[in-house]
């Protein structure tokens, strides 16, 4: 990343030209913190407010923070933390690199870069973790002939000592100055940009060129997304980026972007980079997969260096003429606030603790150390686990108006605070014990177990009642929530649907003059159901109520009656027939004569 600006570059050429003798700040002892700084002596705790018009119509949390700063004995000009040594290396204009333990900010060494000429400057700084070697570009000017041109070095992590250098960079275009350093952690290599439009790729040793492609004019800072393994290279004075096929070299497309872009960062969350435009004061945002700028976004005024903060999803910009660092939202590109910083910071690098970065505050000879808070979630993880199904049975839980299926055990929403309904489905035979609920969320998310079931029958069998005779029945599990109550005439069955596996209470009522039929008690339902029969005239036996028994008494009495009437006719011994005395008979009548 570059953090050399071009009004100071001309003016120190102006310096050097002029024969004036630089000013050499000496170097402190090892093991002392510089001049009068005390840790924590201009520390700041606070909440920056929120900018711009969309931050107004639309409220954002607050932006948490805290600042120290360092004291430097020489402006820096550029950052380069050495992961392995918890070092940062802090390149000055004093032509050297200062080693500051980020443990407790105390000068560990002093580093002297090459020199030549009237006089020599550091220009850019990367880390390389193979072979632990911070890698320092610089330039260097005079009046003699051949004092001009670029150098690169590299420090050894582990020793703090200058191990190798190039100060010719045969092969190439002799270039003004070096313009950015950039390293790829996937395959190791080293890269160097040259003004006026290259791209070095160096070897370890520094002492081979094994690579130069071409770029934009004036390449200020590069990255390599990993993601698709491409280089980006802003170019300031062409004011676009060059994408780069990191195995081959060649170019990918040309992006143009705002005025003078100067810094750029690869944003893993959203696949994305951001480039800090210094000479229109906003940020460009390039999506990676089709390497076109989506959203561009006003910043303060300067932007020169810029970094991701993974643990927040925030975009830091230092913003070089109105001194502060703005923070971007990268979940909707917003500026979510902006934290107060030293004079003209240029240069900015992620620290070995999460959340914390060094800002390189070049008109005060200061670095700030930047600790930002995470804001407080908006929304909060709510997870359903169920219990209860076999493998592989879906299930669906509806929150609001959103749904969601599964066919594993658990599903999960991110809402948030409010109070909310829900409601679970599922196929037979398997069926929620609680189908609805309620619950609410408080700043915290949480999650909530739901027990499945099987559907099983109860049976009431009720046998020997007449079809007129209602009577009802109650089954009830206060713990499952469930509560039947309903009528039926007559002999007969009914099923009422529960919950396999639990114990019901169960009641069966009779009118007034059959109380007697009444049941009532506790039983339990396993998975292939169960019953229990009642027989009208009470007990276990095929009894008849008392007002059946009477009436068929009757009805059998009357019969029998009849039958004994009919029997006793039957036996009455006939009548012998009655015979008029002679006397009283009459002779036979005579015939009439026929007519003719």
């Amino acid at each position: 990343m570059r953090h050399y600006r071009p009004r100071w570059l001309l003016l120190t050429l102006a310096v050097a030209s002029l024969s004036l003798i630089a000013t050499v700040v000496a170097p402190l002892p090892i093991g002392t913190v510089p001049g009068p700084f005390v840790r924590g002596a201009l520390q700041g705790v606070g909440n920056a407010t929120t900018l711009g018009p969309e931050a107004v119509r639309t409220p954002l949390p607050s932006l948490n923070y805290t600042t120290q700063s360092v004291r430097l004995p020489a402006e820096p000009v550029a950052l380069a933390v050495d992961a392995a040594e918890s070092d940062l290396d802090v390149a000055t204009s004093a032509n050297n690199v200062t080693v500051v333990g980020v443990d407790n900010d105390t000068i560990l060494a002093n580093v002297s870069l090459p020199s030549g000429g009237t006089a020599s400057f550091p220009t850019a700084e990367t880390y390389a973790s193979a072979p632990d070697y911070v890698y320092v570009g610089g330039y260097e000017t005079g009046l003699c002939l051949g004092c001009d041109g670029p150098w690169i070095a590299a420090i050894d992590g582990a020793t703090d000592r200058v191990v190798a250098t190039n100060t010719s960079l045969e092969g190439i275009d002799v270039p003004d100055y070096i313009g950015c350093m950039g390293y790829a952690s996937v395959t190791a290599v080293a890269y160097a940009c040259d003004n006026p439009s290259k791209l070095l790729v160096l070897n370890s040793a520094l002492d081979e060129i094994t690579g130069s492609d071409r770029v934009g004019s004036t390449p200020s800072s590069m990255v390599v997304d990993p993601g698709n393994m491409e280089i980006y290279v802003t170019n300031a004075a062409s004011n676009n980026v060059t994408v780069l096929r990191q195995a081959t070299g060649s170019m990918v497309s040309s992006v143009a972007v705002g005025a003078d872009p100067l810094a750029i960062a690869y944003d893993s969350g959203v696949g994305a980079l951001y480039v800090a435009n210094n000479g229109s004061d906003n940020v460009s945002v390039i999506l990676d997969t089709s390497n076109e700028v989506v959203a561009t976004i006003p910043v303060g005024c300067g932007p020169d260096g810029i970094a991701y903060d993974p643990a927040a999803s925030y975009v830091l910009v230092t913003d070089s003429c109105s001194n502060n660092l703005t923070v971007i939202s990268d979940s909707n590109n917003r500026v979510v606030g902006s934290i107060p910083l030293g004079t003209d910071p240029v240069a900015i690098v992620p620290a070995p603790l999460a959340d914390t970065f060094y800002v390189a505050n070049h008109g005060s000879s200061s670095l700030s150390e930047v600790e930002v808070t995470p804001p407080p979630p908006t929304d909060y993880p709510i997870e359903f686990e169920e219990s209860g199904l076999a493998p592989g049975t879906e299930w669906t839980i509806e929150v609001g108006v959103t749904e969601v299926s599964s066919f594993t055990p658990a599903i999960g929403f991110s809402i948030p605070n409010g109070t909310y309904m829900y409601t679970v489905s599922t196929d037979p035979p398997f069926t929620p014990y609680h189908p609805y609920g309620r619950f609410s969320v408080t700043g915290v998310g949480y999650g909530l177990v739901i027990g499945f079931g099987r559907w099983a029958d109860f049976w009431i069998h009720v046998n020997g009642l007449p079809s007129d005779v209602t009577w009802s029945y109650d089954v009830a599990n206060s713990t499952m929530g469930i509560n039947v109550f309903a009528t039926s005439l007559g002999s007969g069955s009914v099923a009422v649907e529960v919950y396999a596996n639990f114990t019901y209470s169960y009641s069966v009522n009779f009118p007034e003059n059959d109380s007697a039929l009444d049941r009532s008690g506790n039983t339990s339902v396993g998975p292939n159901g169960t019953s229990i029969t009642i027989d009208a005239g009470g007990g276990s036996s095929n009894s008849v109520p008392l007002s059946e028994i009477v009436g068929i008494g009757v009805i059998v009495l009357a019969a029998a009656v009849t039958v004994a009437v009919m029997l006793k006719i039957r036996r009455k011994p006939p009548e012998a027939p009655t015979t008029p005395p002679p006397s009283e008979q009459k002779p036979p009548a005579r015939p009439e004569p026929p007519t003719w």
